[in-house]
């Protein structure tokens, strides 16, 4: 739940609404008028003000202040194509030169109508005058009053209405014209897809009938249907709503014929929850402010804020310059002393990896003593004994020179060495073979690899081996060296 406090500040008098948020609709739990002065100076305009407030206890309400028409600067603006960002730098040049604004444009904000980068821009300019500014400052301060929004009591209608809609019509409409009325005056704007694209204010007779006011609306709307049609292609067909402080059903009736078309009359009541003990007098004089209040319990921007404009990008200042230069200067000497402290760490890390590479060695010592024992060991059997592996290699090629997996292995020519005796360059062995054929190869390769060979007794099925038929033995005798040891 929040409360808001709402403030139209005229020159003869002050409305004040506190607006409560939280239910289904907003609730209005109090209003009321302070009688002012013109000739009053800020201060005491302030005081009488704060009086009045006093029983609410609103001194920490986010308030909003509406100013009304007659005190306001409004001037439409015709701008080359621009992006956004570069919008507000051109409005703001444009109104320092043609309206009476104080040197940093307080006070003053506009609204983009139509336009874009492409095509021409059209604004509309609102703001105070200097010295209005500054009263208006003073009067909150006297007031004890901190404004969060300072806007034309005109942009609270449309936002009223669009409330309306809202609820009335799911997603609500495409394109409305709107136009409500107080006393002297009446705020006249045309809405597309939930945004003013057009507001006007416009001055009415005093004393004016319902017929009187009838012809003055209706050659503003035209004007404004008009502008509308150029810019959204719903215009033709928008409906105009009426929110009146006359009676809203005669005025509607009036218009509508003006127009030749239907005018809705709205109830703005509705909108709100009104508490039983506020004296709530004429619609037209708290419901644009409950809207305003409204809107700001649920942080939307108004169209229009004087005291939150939009600004143009702030230019570079020498302060972010000086900073950037810093934290440049900063980076640039923790880099050197990073790199200083890197040199120093280098040589203590490579002797770390060294140490962790000695320690990992000495843990392999024994093993690799064992192994160089046992190397020694076979050097010295080399070094002493006749070359055994050499003849091995000799006589198991030639016994069997393809494995028994190989495709052209001859199963019918195998030999098996049974036992194997060497001594000096005489060999001595006994096998078995599948029949008699098989000897004559046997022999004729082991000649190719330098053995004069002596077959020995054949014995038919003797052989030990299941499979051989035959048993043999055999001496040879080593006619040249083969890959003898030293």
């Amino acid at each position: 739940m929040s409360r808001v406090l709402a403030l139209h500040l005229k020159p003869h008098e002050a409305t004040a609404v506190v607006v409560r948020t939280g239910g289904a609709k907003p609730a209005v739990e109090a209003a009321c008028r302070v009688p002012l002065s013109r000739e009053d100076a800020p201060a005491r305009r302030g005081e009488l003000i704060a009086a009045a407030l006093a029983p609410w206890k609103v001194g920490r309400l986010p308030a909003v202040i509406a100013l009304p028409r007659d005190g306001l600067l409004w001037q439409n603006f015709q701008l080359p194509p621009a992006p956004d960002e570069d919008l507000p730098s051109l409005v703001a040049m444009q109104a320092q030169r043609d309206l009476p604004l104080d040197d940093d444009g307080a006070g003053f904000d506009f609204l983009p109508l139509e336009g874009d980068a492409e095509t021409p821009r059209r604004v509309l300019g609102v703001g105070l005058a200097r010295t209005a500014w500054e009263r208006l400052l003073e009067t909150c301060t006297a007031a004890q009053i901190k404004p969060r929004h300072i806007v034309p009591e005109a942009v609270g209608w449309p936002l009223l209405v669009e409330r309306q809609l809202s609820a009335a019509v799911e997603g609500g409409v495409a394109a409305h014209l709107g136009v409500a009325t107080e006393p002297g005056w009446a705020a006249i704007w045309a809405a597309a897809s939930g945004d003013v694209r057009l507001l006007r204010s416009v001055r009415l007779p005093e004393d004016g009938d319902a017929a009187v006011l009838a012809t003055v609306l209706a050659g503003e709307l035209r004007r404004t249907r008009l502008a509308l049609g150029q810019i959204h292609q719903q215009a033709a067909g928008a409906d105009v709503y009426l929110i009146a402080d006359h009676p809203p059903l005669e005025l509607a009736e009036r218009l509508g014929e003006s127009l030749g078309g239907a005018v809705r009359a709205l109830d703005a009541r509705q909108a709100f929850v009104v508490e039983p003990d506020v004296d709530a007098g004429e619609i037209g004089d708290w419901a644009s402010l409950a809207s305003l209040a409204a809107a700001t319990a649920t942080g939307e921007r108004p169209a229009l804020d004087l005291l939150n404009p939009r600004r143009p990008p702030a230019p570079p200042t020498n302060v972010r310059t000086y900073s950037l230069a810093a934290a440049a200067a900063l980076a640039a000497c923790a880099l050197v002393v990073w790199q200083g402290y890197r040199n120093l760490q280098a040589p203590y890390e490579a002797a770390a990896v060294a140490d962790a590479e000695r320690a990992a060695i000495e843990e392999t010592l024994p093993e690799l003593a064992i192994a160089e024992r046992r190397a020694a060991l076979i050097d010295r059997w080399e070094q002493s004994a006749a070359a055994v592996l050499p003849v091995l290699s000799d006589v198991s090629t030639g016994a069997r020179p393809q494995p028994p997996s190989a495709e052209d292995f001859a199963a019918g020519t195998d030999v098996i060495i049974t036992r194997f005796n060497m001594v000096g360059p005489t060999l001595t062995l006994d096998g078995a073979a599948k029949d008699a054929a098989a000897l004559q190869p046997l022999e004729t390769r082991l000649r190719e690899h330098g053995y004069r060979v002596d077959r020995g007794i054949l014995n038919a099925d003797a052989s030990p081996v299941p499979g051989y038929g035959i048993a043999f033995s055999a001496t040879l005798q080593r006619t040249k060296s083969t890959e003898a040891a030293p």
